[in-house]
C-alpha cells in the first residue's frame, strides 16, 4: 500500500500516539475488512493523506480529518465523512486486534455516527 497506510503494530503505535494528541487520518473503504485503507501520519495534513488514500485505496470515496482516542473510544472528527463509516472502521480495527469503540463527529463536534458496545 502507500507510505501512510497503517495496520497491525503500526496502527497500535498510532492509536497510542492519538491518546496524547489528535492525529490526521484518511479512510478509503474496501469491500472486505482486509481491503480497507486507513492512512495516519503525525505531521502530514489530512488532505494530503486523503489524496494518497484515494489513489492507493480500493474505493472511490474518501473520508478524512483528525483522530483522537478518549478512553476506549476513537473519536474521528471528519472534514468529509462516509455513510456507515463507524461500523466499517470498527471492523477494520477489530481485524487488526485493536479493540476500540468508534464515534464519527463533524467539524463542529456534532455526533454523526457511532458504533459503541459496552
Amino acid at each position: 500500500m502507500g507510505d501512510f497506510a497503517v495496520s497491525g503494530s503500526e496502527l497500535k503505535k498510532m492509536v497510542k500516539f492519538a491518546r496524547k494528541t489528535p492525529v490526521p487520518f484518511a479512510f478509503n473503504p474496501g469491500t472486505q475488512d482486509s481491503e480497507h485503507y486507513l492512512g495516519m501520519h503525525r505531521k502530514r495534513a489530512a488532505a494530503q493523506l486523503a489524496k494518497e488514500a484515494k489513489k492507493e485505496g480500493p474505493g472511490v470515496k474518501v473520508a478524512f480529518g483528525t483522530a483522537k482516542v478518549d478512553g476506549k473510544c476513537l473519536n474521528l472528527t471528519c472534514e468529509r465523512a462516509l455513510p456507515a463509516m463507524a461500523k466499517r472502521i470498527k471492523k477494520f480495527l477489530k481485524y487488526n486486534k485493536v479493540m476500540l469503540n468508534v464515534q464519527i463527529l463533524d467539524a463542529e463536534g456534532n455526533l454523526l455516527d457511532s458504533d459503541i458496545e459496552d
